[in-house]
């Protein structure tokens, strides 16, 4: 198999990261078991880092060589899930003779460094899966998307072999070693795993050439001015903004993040509310195992159903599939029972698990649409800005989960539930709508002219994608004017308006042999 290598690392970091993610809840609550504030700080504070440095994350892979941007991101990732574990040790031994009291300035100023440690490496590991699994994907397999989707539903499925597998090994090695014997090893795991994931990932490097390929980049800019009064950062994610919203592919893209907006899954909300129901935790697991399953299943179909359709359609497919399930679920445990006079939230009844059940169906559509809108965005967004898509992307995504964790604290109360259930669902029928919509606004993709490769256009329209609007120099004042009956790419278009404030250093202006060979250059990015 292609790029077996690949996928090997990308398990090894996957299962640490998985394992991780589990643990990290659980050393906490050893600290602080009388309040889930900590807990809630943690994923608080790694969401808001993640929703805000996403689109910079995307935008460090764009312009950094790509064995060195990935390289680093692991050195991120595993350095500061390493020390952030460390931390963990430490104010679990300190908590032992202070009962984990959350006014000691210790305990607190651990906390803090787990926070930050943890937060730092979460923008790591989104730098990473953004370089393997849009950039390097993209450049592997250009021009073939059956081996595409056959990367994507591999990748897929180690997420979820990952995510069931690495928490029981988690839960094993606290039972047989102790809290702390684990939050040492956790770092040594992370240590040992980054040669062996550099390792493979240069073997793959190596025998692939088309990643050596440098990437089309201008000199050094030019200080930005301090446009609108607005800090460099922000002005920066504006940037990115509208790159992000000026692709042919924004709407599915956003469909897949207003996704994110839900309490639709086996969440902790959803498992608390499960289990304030009076399901068991051994039930719960069960249900747990057929969404996982459910979900593995999507991943082996995706392949092959690619054989007989196109892409937008399967991603309908999968999100009205979504909903039909959803729907299911709140017709059998809120609506019939209201109907009927059976009351609502009435116990561990049959109706709790029609609705756990539909819950785990589910998965089998959202994945589905999750694949499709993944390599829709592989295979649409050029690659000089890729990083910065879907950087922008994760950050949408992040920024939908927080909106349902803020939205859940107005409704504390489990018997109040159903409105979080009604809000989800809605917000998916929504995304379907759109999605629809889009699909038949949109012409196939075949029919649509190709985007953006590696070494097409002109490096300094791709550079003002990777700055400030105000440090392309006026690289773009040598564009010529449109071409009578040519239609310009919305790319393109929005690089242009972004820099049409911009104006480069004095005695700057149009050459007109650099005119005549962007004209050439510019023409092939448009379309009849």
């Amino acid at each position: 198999m292609k790029n077996v290598c690949l996928y090997l690392a990308h398990a090894l970091a996957t299962f640490c990261e998985r394992g991780w993610a589990f643990a990290v809840a659980l050393f906490i609550l050893e600290v602080f078991p009388d309040t889930l504030l900590p807990v809630a700080l943690y994923g608080g504070v790694e969401g808001l880092v993640k929703t805000i440095l996403g689109s910079h994350a995307g935008a460090y892979v764009d312009r950094t060589e790509r064995m060195s941007a990935v390289m680093r991101s692991f050195a991120v990732l595993n350095v500061g899930n390493a020390l952030s574990s460390i931390m963990n040790a430490f104010m679990i031994f300190y908590a032992v003779g202070n009962q984990g009291d959350l006014e000691s300035q210790v305990s607190l100023g651990l906390l803090v460094m787990v926070i930050l440690c943890g937060s730092t490496a979460a923008v790591g590991n989104m730098a990473a899966k953004i370089s393997l699994q849009r950039d390097w994907a993209k450049v592997l397999y250009a021009g073939d998307s059956e081996a595409l989707a056959t990367f994507n539903a591999v990748m897929k499925a180690i997420d979820l072999s990952a995510l069931v597998v690495a928490p029981v090994l988690v839960g094993v090695c606290m039972d047989l070693l102790g809290v702390v014997p684990t939050a040492l090893l956790i770092p040594v795991v992370y240590l040992v795993a980054y040669p062996v994931e550099v390792l493979l990932l240069r073997h793959v490097y190596r025998m692939n050439p088309s990643l050596q390929e440098a990437r089309a980049t201008l000199g050094a800019p030019r200080e930005p001015s301090e446009g609108w009064g607005l800090p460099k950062g922000v002005r920066q994610i504006a940037t990115h903004a509208r790159l992000y919203f000026a692709q042919q592919c924004w709407p599915p893209a956003f469909c897949l993040a207003m996704l994110y907006f839900t309490v639709l899954s086996f969440s902790p909300l959803m498992t608390g509310y499960l289990k304030w129901s009076g399901m068991g935790n051994t039930e719960q697991s069960g249900f747990r195992a057929l969404g996982a399953l459910t979900a593995m299943l999507a991943s082996l179909v995706f392949p092959f159903a690619m054989r007989r359709t196109t892409l937008p359609r399967m991603g309908l497919w999968g999100i009205h599939s979504q909903v039909l399930c959803l729907l299911g679920m709140v017709l059998a445990r809120f609506v019939v029972p209201a109907a009927m006079g059976w009351g609502v939230n009435q116990g561990a009844d049959a109706t709790l698990y029609i609705f756990t059940t539909f819950l785990a169906l589910s998965r089998f559509g959202l994945w589905g649409f999750d694949l499709s809108v993944t390599q829709i965005l592989q295979e649409q967004v050029p690659m000089e800005v890729v990083g910065t898509v879907n950087g922008v992307q994760g950050s949408l995504q992040d920024m939908m989960q927080m909106l349902m964790y803020a939205v859940s604290l107005l409704f504390t109360n489990p018997k109040y539930f159903w409105i979080l259930v009604t809000a989800a669902i809605c917000n998916v029928v929504l995304a379907a709508v759109i999605y629809t919509l889009w699909l038949v606004a949109t012409p196939p993709m075949e029919d649509r002219p190709p985007q953006l490769r590696p070494g097409e256009g002109d490096a300094a329209v791709v550079a003002c994608t990777l700055v400030e609007p105000e440090d392309c120099g006026g690289a773009t004042a040598a564009f010529p004017p449109v071409l009578p009956g040519v239609k310009e790419s919305s790319t393109l278009l929005a690089l242009e308006s972004m820099a049409v404030d911009s104006a480069g250093p004095p005695g700057d202006g149009p050459d007109p042999e650099r005119e005549l060979s962007s004209q050439s250059e510019r023409a092939s990015l448009m379309q009849p």
